[in-house]
């Protein structure tokens, strides 16, 4: 079936093309299991993830090394544009969240 590191090594062209002959395997393994001579259906499954996981790996890549232009990019500080977005910056762990109810801010009232 192949493993990952050796799809790693090969060119996109191969991977591209092992993709197809297993997509096609797939869509003529339902007549061999009735006939007695084809393998399991999980087998071409993990075999065609594995391949498209490789395939989108590689392009995730690509697009990382190339850089948008500088006219493109927001022209904020560095401190800033590497600062977590305001979602991301107010969640808070489950354990954090347990913390806080757990032992939150006493409220008391003072007779006079």
């Amino acid at each position: 079936r192949g493993k990952a590191p050796d799809l790693w090594n090969r060119k996109e062209e191969d991977v591209i093309k092992q993709l197809d002959d297993l997509k096609m395997e797939l869509s003529h393994q339902p007549v061999s299991t009735v006939t007695g001579d084809g393998g399991c259906l999980c087998i071409v499954r993990k075999s065609m993830a594995r391949v498209l996981s490789v395939i989108h790996q590689a392009q995730e890549e690509l697009e990382e090394v190339q850089a948008k232009p500088l006219y493109l990019r927001p022209k904020k500080m560095r401190v800033i544009r590497r600062r977590l977005k305001l979602h991301r910056e107010s969640l808070m762990t489950k354990e954090t969240q347990w913390m806080l109810r757990l032992y939150s801010t006493r409220m008391f009232a003072v007779k006079m």
